[in-house]
C-alpha cells in the first residue's frame, strides 16, 4: 500500500507558488491596461488556487514534520524561500480588494499588512541565519530581504496609507543597492571579463543552479513599485527620469541574469532534463520582470515597449506553466509525496542535478560542474 507524506515537499515549492500568484497580479495589471478587467480576472480565478494549494502542503509540512522545516529554516539556502512565501501571501490578499469579488477593502488591507509585517520579521530571521553561517550575498538574498518592497504594489489596491508603501519602498532600495553590488561580483567573478579564468568550474557552487534567475527580481519589484506607488518628485520631467532609470536598470538585471544563466547552460540543462523542482526560482522573477516592463508601458506607451511587454509575458508565462505542469507531475506520478523506504541525504538549493531520472528521490550520484554531489531528485531545492 502506498504511504503518503508532506515530509518530501520541497521548499523550492514556494516559488512555484509565487510564480503562479505573480503571474496571476500581471493579468490584472494587463487587464487594466488594456481596459478589459473583466475578462483578465478569469486568470486570477485559476492562477490564485493553484498557489494556494502549492503553499498549503509546505505549510501542511511546517505542522506535520517541524523538525525537517526547522531544519529547513536554519540553512539561509533554504530559509530564503520564506521570503517566496511572504511575497505570496501579500499578493492573495491583494486579489481580495478586486472590484469583481466585491468584498470589503478591508479584508485585504488586513491580508496585506500581515504579509508586511511577516516580511520584516521573516528578513531579519534570515539575516541572523547568514551571520550564524557566515554567508555573504548571494542572488537568493533577493527573496528575503526585498521581499518587503512588494508592498509599494499590493498596498495600493488595498489603499494602504501612501506613507507605509514608501517605506517599503525604501527599505527595498536601500538593501539593493547594499547588496547587489557584491552579489554582482560573486556571481560573474569568475568570467575573464572580471579578471577571472573563465572556466566554469570555478562557478561558486551556491551561485551554480537556477536560483541565480532571482538575481533580476530585485530591480523589477523597485521598478514596478515606483510606478504602482505613483512616487512624485518636484518636476514631472524628473518622474519620468527616475522612472526610466528604474525601467532600464531592471532590463540590464535581466541582461545580466539570461548572461549568467548561459553561463550556467549545463547545469540549467540538466535541471530541465531531470526535471529538477529547482527551476521554480526562475518563475517569479521573469512574471516580475515582465511587470515591470507592463507599469513603464501603463505610463509611457508605445508601440515598441508593448513589443516587450508581451515578449516577456510570452516568455514568463510559457516558463510558469510549464514548471507548475512539472510540480503536478512530480505530485501525481512522481514520489514527492510518497514515504520512502529509507532516510536519503537531503539536498539543499546549493545542489544542482545535473543527470538524473525524472521524479526519483533515491540518491543518485549527479555532477554539478566538476564537483560530485548524492542528490535525492525530488527533494532538490531552489
Amino acid at each position: 500500500d502506498m504511504v503518503w507524506t508532506l515530509e518530501k515537499v520541497p521548499a523550492a515549492i514556494q516559488g512555484i507558488a509565487l510564480g503562479n500568484a505573480g503571474l496571476a497580479s500581471l493579468f490584472v495589471l494587463l487587464g487594466k491596461i488594456y481596459k478589459r478587467s473583466d475578462e483578465y480576472v478569469i486568470a486570477v480565478y485559476v492562477l490564485a488556487p493553484i498557489s494556494l494549494l502549492f503553499l498549503s502542503l509546505y505549510l501542511g509540512k511546517i505542522i506535520l514534520h517541524p523538525k525537517t522545516f526547522l531544519a529547513d529554516a536554519s540553512a539561509p539556502i533554504t530559509n530564503f524561500t520564506y521570503g517566496a512565501t511572504a511575497i505570496c501571501l501579500s499578493l492573495l490578499a491583494s486579489f481580495l480588494a478586486l472590484p469583481q469579488l466585491d468584498l470589503p477593502h478591508e479584508y485585504g488591507l488586513v491580508g496585506v499588512s500581515l504579509a508586511a509585517i511577516f516580511q520584516l520579521v521573516q528578513e531579519a530571521w534570515f539575516l541572523h541565519t547568514c551571520y550564524k553561517s557566515g554567508t555573504g550575498p548571494q542572488p537568493f538574498w533577493n527573496a528575503a530581504c526585498v521581499s518587503i518592497s512588494i508592498t509599494a504594489i499590493t498596498g495600493v489596491s488595498v489603499n494602504m496609507p501612501e506613507w507605509i508603501r514608501q517605506l517599503a519602498w525604501f527599505i527595498g532600495l536601500a538593501t539593493m543597492a547594499s547588496t547587489m553590488p557584491p552579489q554582482l561580483w560573486s556571481v560573474f567573478k569568475h568570467h575573464r571579463i572580471l579578471g577571472g579564468s573563465g572556466d566554469s568550474a570555478d562557478i561558486p557552487k551556491l551561485n551554480n543552479n537556477p536560483s541565480v534567475a532571482i538575481m533580476q527580481a530585485t530591480a523589477a519589484i523597485l521598478c514596478s513599485g515606483w510606478h504602482a506607488t505613483s512616487f512624485k518628485t518636484p518636476t514631472t520631467r524628473m518622474d519620468d527620469v527616475v522612472g526610466a532609470i528604474f525601467f532600464g536598470a531592471s532590463m540590464f538585471l535581466f541582461a545580466l541574469t539570461v548572461l549568467a544563466l548561459a553561463a550556467r547552460r549545463k547545469v540549467l540543462y540538466g535541471a530541465i532534463v531531470s526535471q529538477n523542482p529547482a527551476l521554480s526560482a526562475m518563475t517569479f522573477p521573469f512574471v516580475i520582470t515582465a511587470t515591470a516592463a507592463a507599469f513603464y508601458f501603463k505610463r509611457e506607451g508605445g508601440a515598441v515597449l508593448e513589443v516587450v511587454v508581451w515578449t516577456l509575458f510570452g516568455l514568463c508565462s510559457t516558463f510558469v506553466v510549464s514548471v507548475t505542469l512539472l510540480y503536478f507531475k512530480l505530485l501525481l506520478f512522481g514520489d514527492m509525496l510518497r514515504k520512502p523506504d529509507k532516510v536519503v541525504k537531503a539536498a539543499s538549493f546549493s545542489d544542482t542535478v545535473e543527470e538524473a531520472k525524472p521524479g526519483r528521490t533515491d540518491e543518485v550520484a549527479c555532477k554539478n560542474e566538476g564537483l560530485d554531489i548524492v542528490v535525492p531528485v525530488s527533494d532538490a531545492q531552489l
